[in-house]
């Protein structure tokens, strides 16, 4: 999916959070979960199959929707384009900016690692989206021209 820089600049901003809700989506809804499992049962009742799906109604509908609302695809995707994409970044300041970025830091936490200013920071998180968007032959475009750029220092 193509993604637009602001697009970009927001889910580089909430990807450790994106991340974390993912995890906790996955293993909330995932289709795996039971309830009672673990408990121990005594007599007739441990020879009796068990029931592998949930009786609790809200539940059901819950996990219906989130299915149905493809919120946990919609999540996986913006963390799968970050991921997927990071390579993409040549430059040793947009690298560490990047990386600072979605850890979750601020752009003033940035500005005073990198001791610039939070502005300066700013057009490096634009510049860092828009190298993320570019298409394949675009990049591939960027790369030689940044490559050239370093082998004539």
């Amino acid at each position: 999916m193509q993604y637009s820089p602001k697009q970009v600049i927001n889910m580089m901003k909430r990807y450790n959070e994106n991340k974390k809700t993912l995890a906790r989506l996955k293993a909330m809804y995932d289709k795996e979960v039971t309830t009672g499992e673990g408990v121990a049962q005594y007599g007739d009742d441990a020879s009796m199959p068990k029931s592998k799906n949930v009786s609790d109604p809200t539940f059901k509908r819950a996990k219906q929707l989130m299915e149905s609302n493809n919120i946990v695809a919609n999540l996986q995707n913006k963390v799968d384009f970050i991921e997927n994409n990071a390579d993409k970044l040549i430059k040793d300041r947009h690298i560490i900016v990047f990386t600072l970025r979605i850890q979750g830091h601020t752009c003033e936490y940035i500005g005073d690692v990198l001791t610039t200013s939070r502005q300066t920071v700013h057009t490096t998180i634009n510049e860092i989206a828009q190298v993320l968007c570019k298409s394949d032959e675009e990049y591939e475009a960027y790369k030689q021209k940044q490559l050239k750029k370093y082998a004539s220092k």
